[in-house]
């Protein structure tokens, strides 16, 4: 029989276990308000025991080689871990093979593929289920229909989307027009960016002397002086030359990524103007050489005065090689090679030359076919008038023959007729 005593008995009992579901919840609690205490390893293996798949994607947010640590984005559960790894981790590229860990940088979306007991990473894999762009220069970003715009193809982008410049991250609206990208998506959706060449600013003092005079950054860039000008330029190690009037000097300057690097310009024009000694090595006397418009004898030194000169070489009266030319040291050999291009556009021309005339001989021998066609088909057309002609002529003769026949026929069927009724005549009349 169930007693009070029994009831109270199972009472109690309940009050233990509800006692004891509520300790093991609050220390339950406990542990994951702990989670980011720990080891990065310890971190990871609690949170991804019970979510993370083969096919998880992780953003490289930090490489630190030194430490052996990567930092990484879940774009499943959108939050920052921490990952050991050591000289037996194997780095893979996308189709399984051996990469460096160097390549491993900021930016790039990776899946992990295996870690041991510890969290530690065993094997990791660059995704192939992203595209990734390299040297981006065309682009775009349209901050009202959240899209970037690579060349021509529109790509959409969220506000929070982790963008790179060296060891920092930026805001969108921080990348210059000029900087060079590379950017990582997934379909039409944009994941990352990195700056790979950013921009700096140079900026230039004392322009007086110099202004409208061309400015150059090693051999292949120029720039117009303007007055206390500013110019962004991309990150690097430049040989800045100027010189106008006699004037005139060279400097190496670094250009640093988000950094204004000035030049005094007085501090290059030096103590006086001066005049450079130009000889010019040309690889062939067929031709004439001017120095800002001017003819001069191609063959001696010419004394130039420091800054910008116009360099022109003609051959047969056709300009064939033009240049300007800084001149800012004492002397110079500048070494011209014309004859390669001059043949190479005598070849052109030689080559036009025999593509018309193939084209002409072409015209006339489908000139000639067409004629023999023509003369074939008017043969042809003869041929068959002939033919019948002759037929005609043969049915007419075969007419006639037939018209005579008839009339022979007929001729002696009456000559017939005619002697049969004169016998029977002849046998009627009385004796």
């Amino acid at each position: 029989m169930y007693t009070e005593d029994m009831r109270k008995m199972n009472l109690h009992k309940i009050i233990i276990c509800i006692s004891m579901l509520c300790m093991m919840t609050l220390c339950m609690m406990g542990c994951t308000n702990k989670v980011t205490d720990k080891e990065p390893s310890e971190t990871l293996e609690s949170q991804e025991d019970t979510e993370q798949t083969k096919e998880d994607l992780y953003l490289i947010l930090e490489n630190n080689m030194s430490e052996e640590i990567l930092t990484l984005y879940s774009y499943k559960v959108e939050r920052q871990f921490y990952y050991h790894y050591d000289y037996s981790t194997e780095f893979c590229n996308k189709y399984g093979g051996y990469e460096s860990s160097a390549n491993f940088t900021p930016g790039r979306v990776i899946e992990v593929v295996d870690k041991n007991s510890k969290g530690q990473l065993v094997k990791v894999q660059l995704s192939d289920a992203v595209w990734e762009y390299e040297k981006v220069k065309r682009f775009s970003y349209d901050a009202e229909r959240g899209v970037f715009v690579i060349a021509d193809t529109n790509y959409s982008i969220r506000d929070n989307v982790y963008i790179f410049s060296n060891e920092d991250t930026i805001k969108i609206t921080d990348i210059s027009d000029n900087d060079i990208l590379t950017v990582v998506g997934m379909d039409n959706k944009i994941l990352s960016i990195n700056v790979t060449t950013g921009q700096g600013t140079l900026s230039l003092k004392n322009t007086k002397l110099f202004e409208g005079s061309l400015l150059k950054l090693n051999s292949d860039r120029y720039i117009e002086v303007e007055k206390n000008m500013k110019v962004e330029i991309p990150e690097g190690t430049y040989t800045l030359t100027v010189a106008n009037d006699g004037w005139g000097g060279t400097t190496e300057i670094t250009i640093t990524r988000g950094k204004t690097t000035t030049v005094d310009l007085d501090t290059l024009k030096g103590p006086g103007k001066k005049k450079g000694k130009i000889k010019f090595d040309i690889n062939t006397d067929k031709i004439e050489l001017y120095v800002d418009y001017k003819l001069v004898d191609h063959t001696k030194v010419q004394e130039l005065t420091y800054g910008t000169h116009r360099i022109e070489i003609r051959a047969d009266k056709e300009t064939v090689w033009k240049k300007n030319l800084v001149v800012n040291s004492a002397q110079a050999t500048i070494v011209i090679e014309i004859e390669e291009e001059t043949e190479k556009e005598s070849q052109k021309e030689t080559q036009k030359e025999t593509e018309k005339e193939t084209e002409k001989e072409s015209e006339k021998e489908s000139e000639k076919e067409s004629e023999k066609e023509t003369e074939r088909e008017s043969e042809k057309e003869t041929e068959k008038e002939t033919e019948k002609e002759t037929e005609k002529e043969t049915e007419k003769e075969s007419e006639k023959e037939t018209e005579k026949e008839s009339e022979t026929e007929t001729e002696k069927e009456s000559e017939t007729e005619s002697e049969t009724e004169t016998q029977i005549q002849t046998e009627s009349a009385p004796e």
